[in-house]
């Protein structure tokens, strides 16, 4: 059964994954529009998104 299944993943799947990775980001909470993904990337359209809050209780963090 297992030699069936995996020749049935073989002739179904167009690519398996063999392997997965945590990432870890730190950002700080004043950092406003990013929009996070399952790749980890920032498309280039979503750039003009993302800003620096104004807001006075961010302006005032320290660090």
């Amino acid at each position: 059964m297992y030699n069936k299944a995996e020749q049935q993943l073989v002739n179904d799947v167009a690519w398996l994954p063999i392997s997965q990775s945590n990432t870890l980001v730190v950002r700080k909470p004043c950092v406003m529009g990013i929009v996070d993904n399952a790749q980890g990337i920032t498309p280039p359209e979503d750039w003009g998104n993302i800003y620096i809050s104004t807001n006075p209780l961010c302006a005032k963090a320290n660090g």
